[in-house]
């Protein structure tokens, strides 16, 4: 197997999980439809492709989301941060 197909193989994994994470929803509008995977800090703003920094997200929000970081967009929008209630639920349905 080429390189080139074990990054792909490991960056599909590592989509699954985020999508199951987040309950294949947008964390923003929790639609369930048009789904992305996206960044929580872009980037362009020195974010990282790691777990930790990956979420999902509608196509809309993302969109509207541009180069903002997610705090910014929450803020921007007032939007709840539903975030870290996401990933406490998450932690609690494991044990």
């Amino acid at each position: 197997m080429t390189r080139a197909a074990k990054i792909r193989i490991k960056s599909k994994r590592r989509r699954k999980r985020v999508f199951a994470q987040y309950r294949f929803q947008c964390l923003y509008c929790s639609s369930k439809e048009n789904l992305t995977l996206e960044h929580l800090t872009p980037i362009v703003k020195g974010g990282t492709a790691d777990m930790a920094n990956l979420a999902v997200s509608c196509y809309d929000c993302n969109y509207k989301k541009g180069q903002m970081t997610h705090e910014e967009f929450c803020v921007a929008y007032s939007i709840p941060d539903r975030k870290e209630a996401i990933l406490m639920q998450l932690r609690l349905d494991i044990h």
